[in-house]
């Protein structure tokens, strides 16, 4: 169940990216905060499940939804300058993708509780 709700947040984010119709990214993103407020509330976590729900489905997601309505964005415009910034779009995407496998990949050295110095006064 939690992998189900971890693809489908991942899904809607690429569809959030990739759709080429304003009105329909931003119900792929109310469908992404729908996921992962499903995923606080099974994971156990109600509270910000329950925020997630109310205040960003509620109340932000929408009004992005009304004022892309009421803005009438002409799509030519947005087609012309997609590909004058794809090539920068390739170059960010691609290191970002190196940084998080660096990430992965690179043991991280913690350091044990007990050998840190608390100070009381």
């Amino acid at each position: 169940m939690l992998k189900l709700f971890i693809g489908l947040i991942i899904i809607s984010t690429f569809f959030v990216i990739l759709s080429k119709n304003i009105i329909q990214s931003v119900l792929y993103l109310i469908s992404i905060f729908l996921y992962s407020s499903i995923l606080f509330i099974y994971l156990g976590a109600d509270f910000i499940g329950l925020i997630i729900l109310i205040v960003y489905i509620g109340a932000i997601a929408v009004l992005f939804l009304f004022v892309v309505m009421m803005l009438n964005i002409r799509l030519l415009e947005l087609y012309s300058t997609f590909l004058i910034y794809l090539p920068i779009a390739i170059i960010l995407s691609f290191s970002m993708i190196l940084q998080f496998i660096y990430l992965f990949i690179k043991s991280f050295d913690y350091v044990a509780i007990n050998s840190i110095d608390i100070y009381t006064d």
